[in-house]
């Protein structure tokens, strides 16, 4: 993925209704470094603009997918266990690649759950959670609640 253009960066900060002191916050950084990206005077990493994406992404439409036709990296984790999982597929919003989505596995029996960004791009990187629903995967996974 491309750093955004600074037009990219302030326009979409407003369309979510936030301010340069907001929008730093998400993404970590202080509000210097979001003003100087938003002016041109720096460019913004583009890992930086994947999470602000992420971070402020609307609702999701989750599709269940097939269990065989997840990410391998995801299938491998679940070995043996496929029978206890859903999986799920949800499209990135706000990105540049039409490719790009979520793949979630949860299991109501032991309320767990994992979750891997697939498409141009993605690391193939998946992270685990404790978790009530396929939903509550993706929210914590967008509220960078999980650890790899």
């Amino acid at each position: 993925m491309d750093s955004p253009t600074p037009e990219m960066i302030a326009e979409t900060r407003k369309n979510k209704n936030l301010t340069q002191s907001d929008a730093a916050r998400l993404v970590h950084v202080a509000p210097r470094s979001w003003r100087m990206w938003e002016a041109g005077d720096r460019a913004m990493h583009s890992a930086f603009w994947e999470l602000f994406l992420m971070k402020t992404a609307k609702a999701h439409t989750m599709t269940p997918i097939n269990i065989n036709a997840i990410d391998a990296n995801l299938l491998a984790d679940i070995a043996g266990q496929e029978k206890e999982f859903s999986a799920y597929q949800v499209p990135v919003e706000g990105r540049d690649v039409a490719n790009q989505a979520y793949q979630i596995v949860f299991s109501d029996a032991i309320q767990r759950g994992g979750i891997v960004m697939v498409g141009s791009g993605s690391s193939g990187m998946t992270f685990w959670t404790d978790a009530n629903s396929a939903d509550d995967v993706l929210r914590r996974y967008l509220a960078d609640e999980m650890m790899g």
